[in-house]
């Protein structure tokens, strides 16, 4: 374990055993009561108020069309696809989305990312707009592919749903409920409308990115209190089409409803975002590891980060169970007070 905390660029990581904080390390300046963001660890918030949506019967079916709850984008590729194949990143829509090493803009410059952010950082148009106007690349539900616009599109979904802004609904759906420590924030995009940027930049302490990752160990329930369902957690943490696997969509690592699994995953997933920040849920050893970092070179330390879903680091992070028997209690992540 000391190999993945050590050998990358980490600002904080905290991991868990039955919920309970094991170990926590903070580098570079970071304390508890720092906020850093999430990157595209957010992803799997936004899926989670999907879920909630669900839940509560706001939405009936991942089959539906997304054109059924955000009519604004009747007649346009992303209205016409299912909201499953927009969870999936299988939309077909045609977004471009690359990254090159930190510093170097060369990957990504070109890319439909950047065009979009500054396009609302800039010029003030409104994201979800620009989002909503991209065609059709190919047949939806066929092929993987990462898009971050497929999310944006999610969190406007949401928003429609629950006719509150994103912001105020992961305050009164999570923030509130789990009672998180922090006063977190979230990117809002340039418009006049204020809309949250919902493929990222959630900025919240490193033991309320944990609290995901317990709430979704526990099986949706907080505190004696079901905030969602334990059949949206298995519906959205296991691969349920053939492209979806690992092998399909990177060489060792699978996907969801906005959540990753390893290769030969066996109750395990997790949240990723670039430069090197992560959730990882082990269900059947109890297990939750949340880590935030800057590394530069992310995509070169594939053997430290589990962001690459390399063997090694695969490795480091099922067998954590084991140190983490023998590092002892510490705090409960789920409860306002140490464990007696």
């Amino acid at each position: 374990m000391s190999a993945v905390l050590q050998c990358v660029v980490g600002t904080e990581t905290t991991p868990l055993k039955d919920g309970v904080i094991v170990h926590e390390q903070y580098r570079l300046g970071e304390t508890e009561k720092s906020l850093h963001t999430s990157w595209s660890v957010a992803k799997s918030f936004v899926s989670t108020l999907v879920g909630m949506a669900i839940d509560d019967g706001r939405i009936g079916s991942v089959e539906d069309r997304i054109d059924q709850y955000i009519p604004e984008l009747k007649g346009k590729a992303y209205g016409e696809t299912s909201i499953r194949d927009v969870l999936q990143m299988s939309s077909g829509v045609d977004f471009d989305e690359s990254y090159g090493k930190a510093g170097s803009n060369t990957a990504m410059a070109f890319s439909d990312i950047q065009l979009v952010t500054n396009a609302t950082w800039i010029f003030g148009l409104p994201i979800n707009e620009l989002i909503g106007d991209y065609e059709r690349e190919e047949e939806p539900g066929k092929r993987w592919e990462y898009r971050s616009s497929d999310t944006q599109i999610l969190g406007w979904l949401v928003e429609k749903v629950f006719q509150q802004p994103f912001t105020s609904v992961i305050e009164e759906r999570l923030w509130q409920p789990m009672g998180m420590e922090s006063d977190a924030n979230w990117l809002l995009d340039g418009s006049s409308l204020g809309s949250a940027v919902t493929f990222c930049c959630l900025n919240a302490t490193l033991r309320d990115f944990a609290r995901l990752g317990e709430l979704y160990r526990l099986g949706g329930k907080w505190q004696g209190k079901q905030l969602l369902s334990q059949e949206w957690i298995s519906a959205a943490t296991v691969p349920d089409s053939p492209h979806l696997q690992p092998g399909q969509v990177r060489e060792i690592r699978g996907y969801q409803y906005q959540w990753w699994v390893p290769k030969d995953y066996d109750g395990e997933y997790f949240a990723s975002g670039i430069w090197g920040q992560n959730i990882w849920i082990d269900e059947k050893r109890g297990i939750v590891i949340a880590r935030t970092a800057v590394d530069p070179d992310f995509q070169l330390n594939k053997a430290e980060n589990i962001i690459n879903g390399t063997p090694t680091a695969l490795a480091q992070y099922k067998g954590f169970d084991q140190a983490a028997s023998a590092l002892g209690k510490y705090r409960a992540i789920n409860s306002p007070e140490p464990p007696a």
